[in-house]
This record gives structure tokens, C-alpha cells and sequence, in this order.
């Protein structure tokens, strides 16, 4: 029995392995451990130079940015790519948290890595994060880059249905895809079904929780650097009018718009993305912002 009993328990920890690794990056990347109290964060390094910090989507993990990661990496930067609480092998409190929680993560990994001043990147559900993340340090951040920066605006009731279910695994596979495609994909664009297994639909939830507890106006402008806002036109779940009320509303911010993509934006159009991000980033340089950037 008890041999049993161990084999179980051994089992269950292989299991356990192999679901952590099956979220890792490829070897060029080098992962690492950060504490920030009892969160423990998982994140990955690529690359010299100034560095910039990247969180994903809700629910996504850091492989959601390891192409775009790496352009900018190649391109003379230090990239960060970020796991959140609950996703790979990072673990912390996801109830009764804010955006502000989830934006400490973000300093403690700059903390981890020695990183005085940063750039910050968010992807979708990232960006509020990143953008708390600079409201709460300002004099840290070099710049911030928003893809998909929705927030303000919500989608439509369908769009919405549409993103809860890609997430929902009572589903099957091509249903979930189907609805993957519909919320995330301009027309004509279909997913990778291996998208899918980097979503984590519990932490999703949290996350959507800690964004509702958090007031609009405490992360909505994010700081005062430099600011790139990529917007996608056919973005059904970041929808364009996000974008565009916040580069109305706020100084020194850049705002790009793409035809042909959606929120899923990066599997989409990543070589202009990429162009536009390491463009904006070689702009912004290494230093803390002293006079208003021109766009």
C-alpha cells in the first residue's frame, strides 16, 4: 500500500513537471525565479541591452510574445518575458487582488533582475497591468507599448461569449477554436490549435475579477512616458475606440493602427508589429523621459 501510495504521489508530480515545461520557452531563453512575498514568478530572458519587460493576455502565458520577444531581442534589447500568478510555474494569490497586485509582480521580477528603470510592454489583458505597473513607479519607466489596449470600452455581448468559451474545456477542441477565431481573428486568419493549450480559463477569471476591483482612472493613463498604442482595426475584443480615446486623452502617446489583424494581432501581423515596436523603443532610447516625446 504504501508503495503504492509513492508511486502515486511520484506520478502525480511527474504529471505535474511536464505540464510546467510543456509552458516553457525554447532553450535560447532563460528562465528564471522571482519572488515577490509568497508569489513565486516565472519568467524568461533573452538578449542585451535596454531592458523591456513583457506581460501577456488574460489567462496566456509568456509564449504568447516569444516571436515578437524575439525580434525586439535580435534588435539590441534585453526582453522579459513575464508568466503571471497562476500560469506555468508561477503561484501567488489570485483572490480579493487588484491590478496593483499583479503590477507589483511586474517591479519585484525588475527587482529579481537588478533593473532600475524599464520599458514595459502588455498584450490585451497585459496592458492594464503594465499600465498599472507604471502608474504606481512613473520615475521607472523608459516607455510603455500597448497591443490590444482595450479597458475602457467592453466588446459586444457575442465577442464576450465568444472569449469565454475558448477558454471554457467542458468544450471540445474545434469548438473551442471556432470560438478562438471569432473573438480573437480578423476574416480570413485561423488559429494555431496549439494556442489553446497556453490558455489557463481559472486564471482568467481572476484576473478579470482583479480588473473589475480596480478603478479606471488608478491605471487608465499609466504614468507619463513615452507611450506606443498598436491597435488592430478588426479588434472585436479590444475594440478600436479604446485606442483612440486614450491617445486623445493622453500626452505623448503614439498611436498605430493595422488593417487585416485582430486581438490576436501578433500571430496575425507580427512583422509589423515588430517594426513598429523596435522603432518606438530605439526612439524612446535608455533614459527617463525630461521633455514630451514627438511622435
Amino acid at each position: 500500500m504504501f508503495k503504492q501510495t509513492v508511486l502515486g504521489a511520484a506520478i502525480v508530480a511527474l504529471v505535474s513537471t511536464l505540464c510546467a515545461r510543456a509552458q516553457e520557452l525554447p532553450r535560447d531563453w532563460k528562465r528564471q525565479l522571482i519572488h515577490n512575498g509568497a508569489a513565486n514568478l516565472e519568467l524568461y530572458t533573452r538578449g542585451k541591452g535596454p531592458p523591456i519587460l513583457m506581460h501577456p493576455g488574460g489567462g496566456g502565458s509568456a509564449w504568447q510574445l516569444k516571436e515578437l520577444g524575439t525580434r525586439v531581442s535580435d534588435a539590441g534589447f534585453m526582453v522579459v518575458l513575464i508568466n503571471p500568478r497562476g500560469i506555468g510555474a508561477s503561484t501567488g494569490r489570485l483572490d480579493d487582488i487588484t491590478l496593483h497586485d499583479l503590477a507589483s509582480d511586474v517591479w519585484a521580477c525588475a527587482d529579481g533582475l537588478s533593473l532600475t528603470k524599464v520599458h514595459l510592454l502588455g498584450r490585451a489583458f497585459g496592458n492594464r497591468v503594465v499600465r498599472t505597473a507604471s502608474s504606481d513607479q512613473p520615475n521607472r519607466v523608459l516607455s510603455l507599448t500597448l497591443l490590444a489596449a482595450g479597458g475602457e470600452i467592453a466588446p459586444a455581448p457575442e465577442d464576450s461569449r465568444n472569449l469565454s468559451r475558448m477558454f471554457d474545456t467542458t468544450l471540445d477542441t474545434k469548438e473551442r477554436l471556432t470560438a478562438l477565431r471569432e473573438a480573437t481573428y480578423a476574416p480570413g486568419h485561423q488559429p494555431d490549435p496549439s494556442y489553446l493549450q497556453h490558455l489557463n480559463g481559472e486564471t482568467y477569471k481572476k484576473q478579470t475579477e482583479a480588473f473589475r476591483r480596480t478603478g479606471l482612472r488608478e491605471w487608465y493613463l499609466g504614468g507619463v512616458a513615452p507611450m506606443l498604442v498598436v491597435q488592430c482595426l478588426a479588434d472585436r475584443i479590444a475594440v478600436p475606440l479604446n485606442a483612440w480615446n486614450l491617445a486623445v486623452e493622453r500626452a505623448n502617446t503614439r498611436l498605430v493602427a493595422l488593417p487585416g489583424c485582430g486581438h490576436a494581432m501578433i500571430p496575425e501581423q507580427l512583422e509589423a508589429i515588430s517594426r513598429s515596436v523596435i522603432g518606438f523603443l530605439q526612439e524612446a532610447g535608455s533614459k527617463p523621459v525630461t521633455t514630451p516625446f514627438k511622435p
